[in-house]
């Protein structure tokens, strides 16, 4: 029997959540299993797993699709784009392999005889895809027939313009920065990355310096990775970004947040709109723990030390799981998952999920 159920909110015109092409505007159960997992929330489909199958819901299917090629246990990372869908996936042994969406199929890339990885011995151990396509992948010298995870290294970061570079391009990155301990998270927003390191070190740096916010000022200058000094040593154990937002929660369950569109208005409950404050300290329910958190396409979603999941930001399709579509600048409990604990969020486009355990 399952032991967990995945429910989903928002954006379903290409039936990336349900069936039914109608937006949920509420939490609604979608499937269930003993393992699931988001790998990539894009505009029009969900890229996930349940239990050993890799899935794709969405692109007008009315039925998820099985993908092939690549077994859901051997996956680390999957990126993609709003409009090609999933493109690239990360393996847990440093192997990049391209997706087909006419077979619906994951296939090994083979790079240049001559490229960057390959001349230097070096083994991408994670990577990120900003929404302005620049690439950011962090490499060790790990070899490729042990999994990342059991033998750590201090991490470079390579920053690349485009995807297409990365794959077919022998020349070094224009930008690479070594970080003095092994990385364990990597997250883009729409032009700027955040690197996490197992010390719970923040770094970030951005493509495009004109839209400056990511959770820092200069110097160092913005585009190169450097630590979020206004923390003040403050330990993180996990980040999300999505839009031009990123979340860190720290290992005291304190959440920070940082980003927001140069010149917009309307800003996220606790969101710094100005250069005088760089990363602010959400004040969640008086002080309440908050344990998981999701980013999307400019809004946020929570799981609070109880259980219960939050959202906030922009609601337009229903993503905020309220019962209704607009903006909600602050925290408000979601519909739909009344009685239910909650383990886990994701946010990814007009979309957010939410893993229930002991369904």
């Amino acid at each position: 029997m399952p032991t967990h159920s995945l429910y989903a909110t928002g954006f379903n015109a290409h039936n990336q959540l349900s069936p039914s092409t109608t937006d949920h505007l509420v939490f609604r159960k979608i499937l269930s299993g003993n393992k699931i997992r988001i790998h990539s929330a894009l505009w029009s489909c969900t890229v996930l797993s349940v239990d050993e199958s890799l899935l794709l819901l969405g692109n007008q299917s009315l039925l998820p699709i099985p993908i092939t090629g690549l077994p859901a246990s051997d996956i680390k990372t999957i990126v993609g784009s709003t409009t090609a869908g999933p493109l690239l996936a990360l393996t847990t042994t440093g192997k990049i392999y391209t997706f087909t969406l006419e077979t619906h199929s994951f296939t090994p890339h083979t790079f240049p005889p001559n490229h960057f990885l390959t001349q230097n011995s070096l083994t991408p151990t994670h990577l990120a895809l900003a929404g302005n396509d620049t690439l950011a992948i962090a490499t060790s010298p790990t070899p490729t027939n042990t999994p990342l995870s059991t033998n750590p290294q201090t991490s470079t970061l390579h920053t690349y313009p485009t995807l297409r570079l990365f794959l077919t391009s022998p020349s070094p990155p224009p930008q690479s920065h070594p970080l003095p301990d092994p990385l364990t998270s990597l997250s883009a927003s729409t032009t700027s990355f955040t690197a996490l390191t197992t010390p719970g070190t923040l770094y970030t740096w951005t493509t495009n310096p004109l839209h400056p916010h990511i959770g820092r000022t200069p110097p160092p200058p913005l585009t190169t990775p450097s630590p979020i000094t206004s923390l003040g040593g403050i330990p993180i154990r996990q980040i999300a970004a999505g839009g031009w937002i990123t979340a860190a929660l720290s290992t005291e369950h304190d959440l920070y947040i940082w980003g927001g569109r140069p010149g917009e208005e309307r800003s996220v409950d606790g969101l710094p709109t100005g250069a005088e404050e760089e990363v602010h300290l959400v004040d969640f329910e008086g002080g309440r723990e908050v344990r998981d958190v999701g980013v999307g396409d400019g809004h946020l979603v929570l799981v609070g030390e109880g259980g219960g999941v939050w959202c906030c930001g922009e609601g337009a399709e229903g993503q905020l799981g309220c019962g209704m579509r607009g903006w909600r600048g602050q925290w408000g409990e979601v519909r739909g998952l009344e009685g239910r604990r909650v383990s886990r969020v994701w946010g990814g486009g007009w979309g957010s999920w939410a893993l229930v355990e002991g369904e």
